[in-house]
């Protein structure tokens, strides 16, 4: 049997949902507010609109219809907060309108009533799981819309402060004091360890940014730099650090590459030093390839 379009739509627009849901694409809180409100707005107008039916309805339906005690129609106390059928309460307040609806009725009239109060209360649940479902739709193509989920099957990781430290008596070797830590890693590889940060991809760009304090006690330099898989891609910077300052330096790949490391080389023998990694960024250019 044929699954009815109108639920092969409804599945379609949960299943980016749930896929959002799963992967949020590391957009930012301010994206999420700010596609929330467009979709927000449109629920709104869809759960508050009415047509003349509910005018009408506002309008004819008897007093004494429901019993005191029907279920869903109990009073409510003054402090509970409901969805104001706008239509009906448009009705009720027309000219005219007490009188039409103090008029004695019959039991078949009675009935139809009925019928109708249960008929509207379905369609209105149905309409209120619509709105959700649409409203859920709209924020979640708001996110992919921005652009945050267009590399997501790309190669992306992002890792920071890993923090490395030389020695006077060895100043080309550097221990690992602060590990960092990783943000997140998504089809590629971010090694961490005693030699300065790997990241491996299928492909991609990387920048790093390095921050040189020198806690010795006269200006010496260091030497920084990015690599990649190909020898003519390497980046190497002889970068000066006073005594008791820092110095900041920011790398970016020449081209796209499958391997990136950050390079820490020779230091002055009037160190030490403590080499901050603030930051490894990848970005993939090839998705990952499915099998």
């Amino acid at each position: 049997m044929a699954i009815p379009e109108w639920v092969r739509a409804r599945t379609n627009k949960w299943n980016r949902v749930v896929g959002l849901a799963a992967n949020p694409c590391d957009a930012p809180l301010a994206i999420w507010f700010e596609t929330f409100r467009p979709a927000a707005g449109k629920a709104a107008v869809t759960l508050l609109s009415f047509g003349l039916d509910d005018v009408a309805r506002g309008y004819f339906r008897p007093k004494g219809v429901y019993p005191r005690k029907c279920i869903g129609r109990r009073r409510r106390p003054r402090s509970a907060v409901g969805i104001p059928e706008l239509g009906e309460e448009i009705g009720k307040r027309l000219p005219a309108a007490d009188a039409v609806k103090s008029r004695s009725f019959g039991a078949t009239e009675k009935n139809l009533w009925l019928m109708d109060g249960l008929f509207q209360r379905v369609a209105f649940w149905l309409m209120v799981a619509d709105i959700v479902t649409d409203f859920t739709f709209e924020w979640a193509s708001g996110i992919y819309k921005a652009g945050y989920c267009t590399t997501a099957a790309a190669s992306q990781a992002q890792g920071h402060l890993a923090t490395y430290n030389s020695h006077d008596t060895a100043p080309t070797s550097w221990t690992l004091g602060f590990p960092g830590s990783v943000e997140y890693v998504r089809n590629a590889a971010l090694f961490q360890g005693d030699a300065p940060q790997l990241i491996a991809a299928r492909r991609g760009h990387a920048s790093l940014t390095w921050r040189i304090d020198n806690n010795g006690f006269s200006d010496g330099w260091v030497t920084l730099g990015l690599k990649d898989g190909n020898p003519l891609h390497t980046q190497t910077r002889i970068v000066d650090v006073p005594m008791g300052g820092s110095a900041v330096v920011t790398f970016f790949s020449l081209a796209p590459g499958d391997n990136f490391l950050a390079v820490l080389g020779q230091a002055s023998s009037t160190g030490p030093f403590l080499a901050t990694l603030m930051e490894f960024n990848l970005v993939g250019t090839d998705p990952v390839p499915t099998p």
